[in-house]
Formats: C-alpha cells, sequence, structure tokens
C-alpha cells in the first residue's frame, strides 16, 4: 500500500510523520517543483505490510480527520484524495486527460497485455495520434477559410476536391482508432465466456482444466455443479472471464432452480459460450442437444456465439474424433488433449487485429464516445460537401470533430467530466 502525502509547507516535519508508521517505509522528497511530476514540493511516503493498510486498495476506512498526524503538522499535511496527484499532474499541465485516465488503466489492468496497452497510452502514444489527427483538421480548416471570401459558386471544383481527400484521409484516421473497440473494451473489462451443457457432460472437469487447477468439484453423479462458478484467467495476454454454470434442465428441485437462474444471467451476460457434450453424444444435432435444455435458455442461445466442445475423447477411439472447425472443438479434459488449440479458440477473435497486431486500441468508454462523434462529424462534412452545401457548413461540422478530438485530451471539459475520471480511482495516485 503506499500513503501519500501532499506538503504545503515546509518539508521538516518528514521524521515526525515517518514515526507515525508501524512498519518499514521509504518516503521521498521533492524539494524542486522540476522534479515531480506535480510540479509541486511534496513527500511521498510508501508503506509496506501495515496493519492500516486498506483493503483492496480502498481507501473506505481511512481516518480522515488528521488527528493521527503531530500538532505541528497542522496546516501543512493530509492524506491525499483518491487520485489527487494525477489529477494535480493533469492541472498542472503535465499530463493531458487521456494520459491520466491511462493510469487508472494501468491499476485496474487484469493482464500483462492490458497493462502495456495503458501504458503505451499514459506515454503518449494515443495523445500524440489524437493531436496528429487535430492538427490535420486545423490545416484543412485553413484551407477552408481561405475559401470563404468566395461566393460558395465561386470555389474552385479542384479546390473542393483536394478538401474531400483530405477529409477523407482524417476520416480513415479516425476510424483506425473506432474500428477495433470491441477487442478494446474485452482487454479492460474481461471476455466473458460460458460453459454450457447438459449434466454430466464434463463442464466442471473443463473448467478446472482451463483453470489448470481445481475449483469446481467433479463427481460422476449428475448435477454435482448446483451453483454458477466464475474464475479469471489470462489467455494470450487477453483477461476471461470464464462460468461453469450448472447443468440448466427442468427440475422441481428449489437450489438447483437458484442455481439455474444464476446460471442464466451468466450465460445472458457471456460473449461466447461453449456448449459441452459428451463425445458419445456427438451425433445428436444442435437442434436436439438444445431442445433438452431449459427453454428460457435456448432462447438466450439464438443471439450468442456457440462453439461445440466435445470432450472425453479419450474414452472413444481415435477414430471417432471429428476435425476441428471454426465452431467445433475436440478435448479432453482429463487428459489435456486439445486444451492449447482450445485456449487458441477462445481468444482468436480478440488477437486478431488486436495487441498483436501492435494496433493502438482505445479501451476507455468516455474516449470511444468521442471518437465516434469525431467520426460522425467528419462524414457530416464530406457528405455536406458532396452534395453541394455551402462551405461554411463543411467548415462547422470539421470543427466539432476537432472539439471532439479536444475532448479526449482534456480540451474544453466542464468539471463534472473531470470529476468522473477520477472518481474511478480508490488510492491517493
Amino acid at each position: 500500500d503506499v500513503v501519500e502525502l501532499q506538503l504545503h509547507g515546509s518539508p521538516k516535519v518528514l521524521q515526525q510523520v515517518l514515526e507515525l508508521l508501524v512498519s518499514k517505509c521509504s518516503a521521498s522528497q521533492y524539494p524542486s517543483e522540476s522534479t515531480k511530476a506535480t510540479s509541486e514540493k511534496s513527500i511521498d511516503c510508501h508503506e509496506s505490510q501495515s496493519t492500516n493498510s486498506v483493503p483492496d486498495g480502498c481507501r473506505s476506512n481511512v481516518r480522515h480527520d488528521n488527528t493521527h498526524f503531530p500538532k505541528c503538522t497542522k496546516g501543512q499535511i493530509r492524506l491525499a484524495e483518491p487520485g489527487e496527484f494525477t489529477k494535480r499532474a493533469l492541472l498542472n499541465g503535465k499530463l493531458d486527460l487521456a494520459q491520466a485516465e491511462a493510469v487508472a488503466d494501468l491499476i485496474d489492468a487484469k493482464t500483462m497485455a492490458a497493462s502495456s496497452l495503458a501504458s503505451r497510452h499514459l506515454s503518449g502514444e494515443l495523445s500524440d495520434r489524437i493531436s496528429m489527427i487535430r492538427e490535420q483538421l486545423a490545416d484543412l480548416l485553413t484551407s477552408i477559410q481561405a475559401n470563404l471570401n468566395f461566393p460558395e459558386d465561386d470555389v474552385p471544383d479542384v479546390q473542393k476536391q483536394l478538401i474531400a481527400q483530405q477529409g477523407k484521409l482524417i476520416l480513415d484516421l479516425v476510424t483506425e482508432l473506432t474500428a477495433n473497440s470491441r477487442h478494446a473494451f474485452v482487454y479492460r473489462d474481461g471476455l466473458p465466456i460460458a460453459l454450457v451443457g447438459l449434466p454430466n457432460a464434463g463442464k466442471s472437469s473443463l473448467f478446472n482444466a482451463l483453470l489448470g487447477h481445481d475449483r469446481a468439484i467433479v463427481s460422476t453423479r449428475a448435477g454435482t455443479t448446483r451453483d454458477s462458478l466464475e474464475e479469471m484467467l489470462d489467455i494470450r495476454g487477453v483477461p476471461v472471464i470464464l462460468t461453469d454454470t450448472a447443468g440448466i434442465t427442468s427440475t422441481e428441485d428449489e437450489i438447483e432452480q437458484l442455481g439455474i437462474q444464476r446460471s442464466i444471467r451468466a450465460i445472458e451476460q457471456a460473449l461466447l459460450v461453449l456448449l459441452v457434450w459428451d463425445v458419445k453424444e456427438k451425433d445428436k444435432s444442435n437442434e436436439r442437444f438444445l431442445s433438452e435444455l431449459d427453454q428460457e435458455v435456448q432462447q438466450i442461445l439464438t443471439s450468442k456465439t456457440l462453439i461445440r466442445v466435445f470432450n472425453k475423447i479419450d474414452t472413444v477411439p481415435a477414430g471417432q474424433v471429428g476435425d476441428w472447425a471454426w465452431d467445433q472443438a475436440w478435448v479432453s479434459a482429463k487428459t489435456g488433449q486439445g486444451l492449447e488449440q482450445l485456449r487458441d479458440y477462445l481468444v482468436r477473435d480478440y488477437l486478431d487485429g488486436g495487441l498483436e497486431q501492435g494496433n493502438l486500441l482505445v479501451t476507455n468508454a468516455r474516449q470511444q464516445q468521442d471518437l465516434h462523434q469525431a467520426k460522425q462529424a467528419v462524414l457530416d462534412a464530406l457528405q455536406a460537401l458532396d452534395v453541394g452545401f455551402d462551405i461554411d457548413t463543411v467548415s462547422l461540422d470539421l470543427q466539432r470533430a476537432q472539439e471532439a478530438l479536444g475532448r479526449i485530451l482534456g480540451l474544453s471539459v466542464d468539471e463534472d467530466v473531470i470529476d468522473q475520471v477520477f472518481g474511478r480511482f480508490c488510492i491517493g495516485k
């Protein structure tokens, strides 16, 4: 845990502050405004294994009355607010808003890939890309302004063509950042996958095998799993939220019914559903298989991406094991056969065009919204130019695009947006 202290006066109180910390700690003093990210004089105290550390890094149990500080520090030292150091860096021009949001993304990163992406944003890679597009918009607007002194009919067609060409190039740059939004949110929030099937199909065994340890109880008795189990795992850098659902069939058992309802919610939230079959039932059609499931589940599955996973291939001759297909996998949870290929199947859609390709993904919902607004504004400008609207209308649309991109960097955003961004932080940084 990190105890962060913002100093408003002389740093001479450091020794008295350190005496209050029950565990060993290290402190860094920043007397020069140029040596601290916030551009302010401060001291950071880094405390490890404190008995007063806050669970999960949050500060709900921290005392805010400052009575635990020496009297001589009154008015000089206090606990930092959530995200305050980053907020001060933003307000002092050390970071832009996209970089500030990257700090929270880095803290929340669930995999090394997500951490790497957040680090790229924090280093300014996204900000530089946005600034470059805004500069191109500014150049285009300057070119358009030069034509505003002419009547619309007198604007040369050649000039209109040049404006359209430059506008399309800008549109491509913005579209590139929005194209992989589905991939982006998965890296941030995780890819929810549900294991669904009839009782005793080997769902729990497959669940444990994918996790690499025993999490679910496994038994030859049908209906052992009476409640859904959820675990997070890292597959090729993609954070996967894997849920083992209870066997979903008609039942009068009250406890099983509760488990089934929780399983149904997990299936509703899943982006990918694995239909787990006992390989000995491989000749059963999809329709017949689904007909044995709860009717509500049948309806939900019609809108889901499905992969049929034939389990227990170690129990049949090799000649009865079929070929892998886009929506079909063959595995043995018991021996591990086929599991590595299955892992690749689970995340293939999110690796293609994702971080493995070196793409810059925008994982932040606020930034995505502004990007889509910028894209629409450029589209409006091109359409206005194409149908013959006056050049002033085209200019206004491009200005809207420039403003939307500026909001990503924190230009012309109101205090509510700033508060919302830093509301994500739960530690001083």
